[in-house]
């Protein structure tokens, strides 16, 4: 199809007699990549509801956050949906990198489980848990064992993708598990217990919009157009709940009690929210980043120095 448009291109510049040199090709549509996460969600529905063109947007389905890390990393993608944690982590290993967009702050929906018999968090000493290690589980796992006074090393820690928890957890491959929903309403329904969640650290576990330094000079008019259709379609999925699982059910693995218990465990700030978390050196995320770097450093996840100032980018918000 690109292809295609770019002959099509051509020969209107040749029919005007234009000199060929003088045409600019068709860009590519940004590539935004993110997990199965129902924050993201209304990004995808606006994606399926037309809200934004297809030249200017694809976003790309990933089994797990490690591979839309690798994915940004090696520049598959233009832009990613993370966790500010997962972002700074990006930002540590040389990435530049901008926050343009508060997709959701978790306020239960991340967290961690155990299997039968494991009721609480103190429980865990000397077990497997299983942990996406190079995404938001590392750091939840951290924060959950500071509570009862264990340090990271004092429990198994196996790495594992999303993709592998339900079935980990249930051949027994682990006796608890760091995960998020939907996957973690499926779990709670098979007997796990909850050890832990989001909402025990309220502010920390906020997904956002990273873009790269570069995308962020060159594309900002479509990713202008990706924020407009977020909020956009941000209120059609608070208004109608049962329509966009329709649209993504199959897509995100879930259905309308699904999403609605999701959406349920996630706060998703509107424009004027955004504004707020996004603008000026007393924003509400920027105080978040400082902590937060400190405490992953604390933890071992994280390394060297990290330059924050300019980090977070409000202009996309503001033009809304």
């Amino acid at each position: 199809m690109i292809r295609r448009r770019f002959l099509q291109s051509l020969l209107v510049c040749a029919g005007a007699g234009k000199v060929l040199t003088a045409c600019s090709p068709p860009t590519e549509p940004l590539r935004f990549g993110a997990n199965a996460w129902p924050g993201y969600a209304p990004l995808r529905l606006a994606e399926a509801s037309g809200l934004i063109s297809p030249e200017r947007l694809r976003v790309l389905d990933f089994p797990n956050s490690s591979m839309v890390l690798s994915a940004f990393r090696n520049g598959t993608i233009d832009a990613a949906g993370l966790t500010l944690d997962e972002a700074l982590a990006l930002a540590a290993s040389r990435q530049p990198l901008r926050i343009v967009l508060v997709f959701d702050v978790s306020d239960g929906a991340d967290v961690i489980v155990g299997r039968p018999g494991i009721s609480a968090l103190d429980q865990l000493e000397g077990r497997r848990v299983g942990v996406e290690t190079e995404a938001l589980g590392a750091y939840l796992i951290g924060r959950a064992l500071e509570r009862v006074s264990l340090p990271l090393h004092s429990v198994e820690i196996v790495s594992m993708p999303l993709d592998r928890h339900e079935s980990a957890f249930a051949s027994g491959q682990v006796d608890a598990l760091v995960t998020f929903e939907p996957v973690r309403s499926r779990l709670l329904e098979a007997g796990a217990s909850e050890l832990f969640s989001s909402r025990e650290i309220p502010g920390e576990i906020v997904d956002v919009l990273v873009v790269r330094e570069d995308v962020l000079r060159t594309r900002r008019a479509d990713l202008q157009a990706a924020v407009s259709a977020h909020f956009e379609a941000r209120l059609a999925l608070l208004a109608d709940p049962a329509a966009a699982a329709e649209r993504l059910g199959a897509r995100l693995s879930l259905d309308e009690v699904a999403l609605r218990a999701a959406l349920g465990l996630i706060q998703l700030p509107g424009p004027e929210e955004n504004r707020r978390l996004l603008g000026g050196a007393d924003a509400g995320l920027a105080q978040v980043l400082v902590t937060m770097s400190s405490r992953m450093k604390s933890l071992g996840l994280l390394e060297g120095e990290l330059v924050l100032k300019g980090m977070l980018v409000a202009d996309l918000v503001e033009a809304v």
